[in-house]
């Protein structure tokens, strides 16, 4: 086998092993969406919905990990075989170096006029706290949001 060969049969392996994660974790959301919808009863639908708003994150969560995980190996093949770009006149893949990094090896060497102070910001923690055994702060407020949010927790089994 080809060196090419190779690095197709590895590349399109690593690709079907993502499906597989991506597949499971679409039937799961399939089957939650196929139980909220069967619901005829207020609270079994709601609590399907919650159910169906997991799944998503679970399916959501499985696609960016096959992404990051796809993206990595596209790079790998493509490092390892010297194909540092490829298109097909849609869509152009390539490889290039990341951003230069500023490293302070020794910030005492710096000269003053590349150094900066921070302004003074307030301390949210300590005016929380001050707040809370009722002391008075000038120039701050608590506002109470008039928007729900929704939690979902899910609960240990037994």
């Amino acid at each position: 086998m080809s060196g090419a060969a190779a690095a197709r049969e590895r590349l399109l392996g690593g690709v079907r092993a993502l499906y597989r994660d991506i597949w499971q974790a679409g039937e799961a959301y399939a089957a939650r969406h196929q139980a909220a919808l069967g619901q005829a009863d207020l609270v079994q639908a709601l609590q399907a919905a919650a159910h169906l708003a997991l799944a998503i994150e679970a399916l959501a969560k499985a696609a960016e990990a096959a992404n990051r995980q796809c993206r990595a190996l596209l790079a790998e093949v493509m490092l390892e075989t010297g194909c540092t770009h490829t298109t097909d006149g849609t869509l152009s893949a390539y490889l290039s170096r990341k951003r230069k990094i500023l490293s302070v090896d020794d910030a005492a060497r710096v000269p003053p006029q590349y150094l900066t102070r921070p302004e003074p910001e307030p301390d949210r923690k300590a005016i929380r706290e001050a707040l809370e055994r009722g002391e008075d702060v000038p120039g701050v407020s608590v506002i109470t949001p008039n928007e729900m949010t929704l939690n979902l927790r899910v609960e240990a089994h037994p």
